[in-house]
């Protein structure tokens, strides 16, 4: 029945072109365009009826309001152009692909993920998790509440990012240095022997990179040092790889240190002083290298901007 339709009206359409000639008929594209939707959904409609034995079709699914939406984007991506380019257009669709209509500018201080939530309200979301976490922070258990965030996937606001970590042998050889601090500054014998491994103690496998450039001078920290300074930079590196360097930084890698267990180094009289000392000093001196290799970065990068607005002067 519906396949009869189709053809009577394309017989309609014809008998109509023929008797209005130039006067009061559709324009040619228009009809032209109708000829071919409704010829395409004839053939397809038969293919799927015959071949394929289906009982019917809905031809409802054969609109292409969104591929109209898709062109009306590419048109508007660059300014307003009815006529883009093929370059024009591939550009505009391959910069879809892999970006969100919701791009907040850089360096804004609105998150995508808000962005993204203004686009549309899902009123039947689950709001357990998100009561149980403001429970959770407002005693203060900011380790079950990072449990809650992890097991209901909202960990980061970069939940793509790939998070970094330092090499072990790089860690052991940091660990050294801090040992050398530490010892000058402890007084306590048995404080000091806690934090260098022991004349007959076997090196780890993460001690060759400071074997091979020791030249007498480097010291080999103890497995608990070693075990609290691997701790302190792969937090480090964690909180940095899913947050950007602000003025209240250091609080965030608090509260990141707040969710590890952190190993004890020294005498059973001053382990918690000297651990704090040793967290306060590495801290510190991660945080001022890593602050002064950001800025060099930048200053590279303004650097380079200089040089191309530059060329495209000259």
């Amino acid at each position: 029945m519906h396949e009869k339709c189709i053809q009577n009206f394309l017989t309609y359409l014809d008998d109509w072109e023929t008797a209005a000639g130039s006067g009061g008929f559709l324009s040619r594209s228009t009809a032209e365009g109708l000829r071919v939707t409704l010829s395409s959904t004839l053939h397809l409609l038969r293919y799927l009826t015959m071949k394929l034995n289906f009982s019917y079709m809905m031809t409802c699914r054969l609109s292409q309001d969104p591929l109209e939406r898709l062109f009306g984007i590419v048109r508007q991506m660059p300014g307003c152009n009815d006529h883009p380019t093929a370059s024009q257009f591939l550009i505009s669709v391959n910069t879809l692909s892999f970006q969100n209509l919701a791009k907040p500018p850089k360096g804004s201080n609105v998150s995508s993920g808000l962005l993204r939530s203004l686009l549309g309200a899902d009123n039947g979301k689950d709001l357990t998790p998100r009561r149980k976490l403001d429970e959770l922070l407002d005693v203060g258990n900011l380790a079950e509440a990072h449990e809650v965030l992890n097991e209901y996937g909202h960990g980061t606001e970069h939940a793509d990012m790939v998070v970094q970590s330092s090499d072990a042998r790089l860690i052991f050889y940091m660990a050294g240095y801090v040992a050398r601090k530490s010892v000058a500054s402890t007084k306590c014998a048995e404080c000091s022997q806690q934090l260098l491994q022991g004349e007959n103690d076997p090196s780890p496998a993460a001690a060759s990179l400071t074997a091979a450039v020791d030249r007498g001078g480097l010291l080999y920290p103890s497995v608990k040092l070693n075990e609290l300074v691997t701790t302190l930079e792969n937090t480090f590196t964690h909180c940095f790889s899913v947050t950007e360097v602000k003025p209240d930084s250091i609080m965030d890698l608090v509260s990141f240190l707040q969710l590890r267990k952190l190993t004890l180094v020294g005498c059973p009289d001053h382990s918690m002083s000297l651990t704090n000392k040793i967290i306060k000093f590495y801290v510190l001196t991660r945080l001022h290298f890593h602050v002064k290799a950001q800025n060099s970065k930048r200053n590279a990068k303004q650097e380079r901007m200089k040089l191309l607005k530059l060329r495209r002067v000259l």
